[in-house]
Formats: structure tokens, C-alpha cells, sequence
């Protein structure tokens, strides 16, 4: 009689030892999909700027000295905002909210060497990506991403 109350004794602190471990347990692994999530979102983002400078690099070859603005004669500007390498590869950000692209830095650059249409142009992109998570944003709060595209530019004569 005694050996049974003794091992149901033992056996509901035994369930309450398995609560606490589930309970540790489970709040690290949500720790690490959270984690897993934020570098997932911070690869999109890489993804984007990439394709963001691939589009600002193919707009700046077809047309090298649109940088800012379109001239207002230019054959093919309708929009003066729209038309030009900044604002085109600004508009390539996806929408949802999750890049917020106003405070990211394009740059456009005519290579060295030959004339304005020998050269090749980059187009580069840099962005402070903030971490999503509380306590990886802790430890790590930004990190500074970064996505290039070089074209050559296309030759208007032929």
C-alpha cells in the first residue's frame, strides 16, 4: 500500500517537471522561429534591392542622363517624378509595409573610360535593414544591406 501512494506521488511531480520543460522549451523554440523568420524577411529584402538595381540599371542604360529628372522635351517622358533612373528604382520596392525604401541611398555612377555611351553605369543601392525581433534587435539592431547593378549603355547611333 504504501509503494502505490509513494509512485503517485512521485508521478504527478513528475507531470509538473514535463509542464515546466514544455514550457522552456517552447519558448525557445519560438525564440529561434522568430529568429529564423527575421533572417528569412532580411533575405527578401537583400532580394528586392537586387532586383530594385537590376531595374534602375536597365532604366539608366536605355537612358544614361535621366539621373534625377527626365529632361521635358525628351521622346518618352511622361511623368518627370516617374522618369528617371532614382525614381524608378525607388518604385521597384514591394509593397505590404515590411521595406520602407524613402530613407534608402541610390547612387548612380558612369564608369570609367570612353564616352558616355561606351561607359558602363552602376546603380547601387544601400539600406539599414532593422532586425524585427525584440531580442535579436537587442543585440544586433541593423545591418546595412546593399544591392548593385552594372549595364552598359545602350549606343543611341545604332
Amino acid at each position: 500500500m504504501k509503494t502505490r501512494i509513494r509512485s503517485r506521488r512521485r508521478d504527478k511531480r513528475e507531470r509538473g517537471q514535463s509542464l515546466v520543460e514544455f514550457a522552456l522549451s517552447i519558448s525557445m523554440l519560438m525564440w529561434i522561429l522568430s529568429g529564423v523568420l527575421d533572417i528569412g524577411r532580411m533575405y527578401m529584402t537583400y532580394l528586392a534591392l537586387q532586383s530594385a538595381a537590376g531595374e534602375g540599371a536597365l532604366f539608366a542604360s536605355i537612358h544614361p542622363t535621366w539621373v534625377n529628372s527626365c529632361p521635358v522635351a525628351a521622346i518618352g517622358c511622361r511623368n518627370p517624378a516617374y522618369d528617371s533612373i532614382v525614381a524608378r528604382t525607388r518604385n521597384e520596392a514591394p509593397l505590404g509595409g515590411l521595406i520602407d525604401w524613402t530613407t534608402a541611398n541610390i547612387s548612380v555612377i558612369n564608369g570609367p573610360g570612353g564616352t558616355l555611351q561606351t561607359a558602363p553605369i552602376t546603380v547601387t543601392i544601400t539600406y539599414e535593414y532593422e532586425m524585427f525581433t525584440p531580442m535579436i534587435s537587442a543585440i544586433w539592431p541593423t545591418v546595412d544591406l546593399s544591392g548593385s547593378a552594372v549595364e552598359l549603355i545602350l549606343d543611341p547611333g545604332n
